[in-house]
C-alpha cells in the first residue's frame, strides 16, 4: 500500500498545478512538507516500549491512506501541504517499523525477505500510476504530432493557457485517489484482529511480560546476546561504542544520499517529461516512469535470490556501480550484520533519510 500511494502522487503534479492555480514550483513544495511529516513518523520506534507496535502500524497506515486520498478534495494549496505532512507521518511510521519487524521475524534469513518486501513496494509503485493514469489530463496547451515513417517528432505549441483551466481535473482525480486510499489498512487491521502478532519464542523466553508487545529493551538485549554468540563480529548492542556510533552515522548519511537520488527522479520525472521539447503527454510520461519502476522491481526480485548467496558488502559494491534498485534493503542488512538494528536505531536511520528533500 505504501508504494501504491506514493506512486500515485508524481503523475498528478501537472494536474495539481492547474487545480490549485499555482506554479509547478508551488506544487513541488509539497515534497519538503511531506518530508517534515516523515521526520515525525520515523521516530515511532522510540514509542514501542510503551505502545503496541502492530497497533501503531495500523494507525500510521490508516493516517497515510486517509490523508493521501484527500489530496484531490483540498480546496486550497495550504490544505494540500497539510495533507501531505500527515500522509507522510504515516509513511515514516511504516518505513521505520516494517524493516525491524522483518528482521525480528526472520533473523539471519532476513536479507531475502527485506529484498522481497522492497520488491512489493516496487509493484505498488507500478500499480499506483496504473490506477491514476486514465484520469490524467496534463498540460494540454501543447500538442504533439508525429510524421508517419519518421523517427523525428514534430511538436507544435499552442499557447492557449486558459484551456488548461477549462477541465474539472479535481473531479477526475477523486476516483483513483479514493481507490488507492481504500487499499491497505484493512488488511493490517484484519491481521491484528484475527491473529495478533507475537514475538517469536526464541527472543521472548526471558522477556518481561509487563513490557507492551515484548519488543523493546529485554527482547533487543536477548536477540543481541544470541547474535553475539553466533557471530562475534557483531558489535555489542548493550553499549554505544565509538565504532557503533560511527557505523550508524555512515549508514544514516548513505541512506540520506541514496533516497535523495531516488526521490529526485521518482517525484519529478513525469513532470519533466511533459515539459522537455518533445512534450510527452501525461499518459506517455507515466508509462515511461512505470517502465523504469518495472525494471527496478524486477532487479529487486533478482536481488531476493542473490541476497541469499552474497553478503551485503558485495551487493552494495556492485549496486553502487550498476544500479540502485536493492540498495535501501541492503543497507539495513549490512547494519543488522554489524550493529544489530533495534526499533530506535532504525528510527534514527529513517529519520536521516527524511532529509532527502
Amino acid at each position: 500500500m505504501y508504494g501504491l500511494l506514493m506512486g500515485m502522487w508524481p503523475p498528478v503534479g501537472v494536474d495539481m498545478k492547474y487545480m490549485f492555480h499555482t506554479t509547478q514550483a508551488g506544487i513541488s513544495y509539497a515534497s519538503p512538507f511531506g518530508s517534515s511529516g516523515y521526520l515525525v513518523g520515523s521516530l515511532a520506534g522510540f514509542l514501542y516500549k510503551y505502545i503496541n507496535r502492530q497497533l501503531v502500524l495500523i494507525i500510521g497506515t490508516t493516517i497515510m491512506a486517509i490523508f493521501a486520498a484527500m489530496a484531490p478534495f483540498c480546496t486550497h494549496l495550504w490544505l494540500l501541504y497539510g495533507c501531505h505532512v500527515l500522509a507522510w507521518v504515516g509513511a515514516g511510521v511504516w518505513e521505520s517499523s516494517n524493516t525491524v519487524w522483518a528482521i525480528e521475524l526472520w533473523a539471519d534469513n532476513s536479507a531475502p525477505v527485506l529484498q522481497l518486501s522492497y520488491m512489493l513496494y516496487g509493484l505498488g509503485g507500478i500499480l499506483g500510476p496504473l490506477i491514476v493514469r486514465p484520469y490524467l489530463t496534463g498540460d494540454i496547451s501543447h500538442t504533439s504530432t508525429t510524421t508517419m515513417g519518421s523517427v523525428f517528432q514534430t511538436t507544435t505549441d499552442i499557447s492557449v493557457e486558459d484551456i488548461n483551466y477549462s477541465i474539472d481535473r479535481r473531479a477526475k482525480l477523486r476516483t483513483p485517489f479514493m481507490i488507492g486510499g481504500a487499499i491497505g489498512p484493512i488488511l493490517l487491521l484484519i491481521m491484528f484482529v484475527v491473529k495478533r502478532y507475537k514475538v517469536p519464542e526464541i527472543v521472548t523466553q526471558e522477556a518481561d511480560p509487563d513490557v507492551v508487545d515484548n519488543t523493546v529493551d529485554n527482547i533487543e538485549k536477548k536477540v543481541s546476546d544470541n547474535c553475539l554468540a553466533d557471530n562475534p563480529r557483531i558489535i555489542s548492542n548493550n553499549k554505544l561504542s565509538k565504532i557503533k556510533i560511527l557505523i550508524i552515522i555512515l549508514l544514516a548519511m548513505s541512506l540520506s544520499f541514496y533516497t535523495a537520488c531516488e526521490v529526485c527522479y521518482s517525484i519529478n520525472a513525469v513532470n519533466y517529461f511533459q515539459y522537455i521539447p518533445i512534450h510527452m503527454s501525461a499518459q506517455r510520461a507515466t508509462d515511461l516512469t512505470m517502465a523504469t519502476t518495472g525494471a527496478s522491481t524486477v532487479a529487486r526480485l533478482v536481488s531476493t535470490y542473490i541476497s541469499s548467496k552474497l553478503g551485503p558488502e558485495i551487493m552494495l559494491t556492485y549496486h553502487l556501480g550498476l544500479g540502485m534498485s536493492a540498495i535501501w534493503s541492503t543497507y539495513f542488512v549490512f547494519g543488522e550484520k554489524y550493529i544489530k538494528l533495534t526499533n530506535k536505531i532504525t528510527s534514527v536511520l529513517c529519520f536521516s533519510a527524511a532529509f532527502k528533500l
